[in-house]
């Protein structure tokens, strides 16, 4: 997440925070991911939840 909010800052565009009231649902996200490989579930939840900064429009 360091390196994530890193590359987001430096090209203004918000960064990742997940709120402690949100932690268990993106520790199981996160562990998903790893184990599939797919990323359509935690990507769609960090926008809607974890990014502060951005206003994200989502077609």
């Amino acid at each position: 997440m360091l390196v994530a909010n890193k590359i987001m800052i430096d090209h203004g565009v918000g960064l990742i925070n997940v709120a402690l009231d949100k932690w268990e649902m993106w520790n199981q996200l996160i562990s998903d991911f790893y184990r599939t490989n797919e990323m359509t579930e935690i990507k769609n939840w960090t926008y809607d939840y974890a990014i502060q900064g951005l206003s994200v429009r989502r077609k």
